[in-house]
This record gives C-alpha cells, sequence and structure tokens, in this order.
C-alpha cells in the first residue's frame, strides 16, 4: 500500500558487500543502480536507474557487529587451518600470537606465525 519496499539480503549477499570496503561504510559510498523488471500494481515496468546514474543512500547504518569464529578446520599434514567467521573479517588484523591451540583443559600451545594470502572473507585459510 505503500512506496517504500524493504527488501532483506542474505548474509552471503552482505559478506559480498563488506569484502569490498569501503563500499556501503556511510552514504558517500553507498549508491544503488537497479534494472527493469520491477512492476507496479498496473503492470508497469520500472525505469531502470543506471550505475552511471546511481542514487545515493539517504542513511548507512555501517555494520557494527563483530565478527565470532563459528568454527575451524586444524589440518595437521598441510599445516593450515581454516578459520569460519559469522561475517567477513579483515585478514590482516589476524594475528598467530593471539590463537591457542588446546586440548580444551590445561594444554596449549600458542601460534607464532602463519599467513593468508586472503584480504577479506568470511572463511579464512591460514597456512603455518
Amino acid at each position: 500500500n505503500g512506496t517504500t519496499v524493504v527488501i532483506n539480503i542474505s548474509n552471503t549477499e552482505l559478506n559480498g558487500i563488506k569484502r569490498l570496503p569501503p563500499l556501503a561504510t556511510s552514504t558517500n559510498t553507498s549508491y544503488m543502480a537497479i534494472g527493469a523488471g520491477l512492476l507496479d500494481t498496473a503492470g508497469n515496468s520500472l525505469l531502470p536507474v543506471l550505475s552511471t546514474n546511481a542514487i545515493q543512500a539517504q542513511t548507512c547504518i555501517p555494520d557494527s557487529t563483530p565478527p565470532v569464529l563459528t568454527g575451524f578446520l586444524l589440518n595437521m599434514n598441510n599445516g593450515s587451518i581454516v578459520f569460519t567467521f559469522s561475517e567477513t573479517v579483515n585478514v590482516s588484523s589476524i594475528v598467530p600470537g593471539r590463537i591457542d591451540v588446546s586440548n580444551g583443559l590445561d594444554d596449549a600451545y600458542t601460534l607464532t606465525g602463519g599467513f593468508s594470502n586472503q584480504l577479506f572473507s568470511d572463511v579464512v585459510v591460514f597456512n603455518l
């Protein structure tokens, strides 16, 4: 009944946007283009908004949710750890000295090195 449509996008889409910083971090970096296909109630097709004439966001609420480590795979054969996070992370911010591998009780080993060739991702392959 109104002229405003709210579309919820998936985590996959959100992570795709977050992999391209500083995209969608302020109104200055948030523009929208949309192709034909949307119809009004009379069947008239939307006039496309081309990327060359994209519309700037009126408001942009930047990401303020911290990432959560949701799982990992430790491969002792090839010396890698695959981290899975709840959202895209800046891979260069991973500090090996803050990562402990433990038995869940009292034995732990703090990593001293490692690297990843990725920049931004929600699944990070970290080579030891």
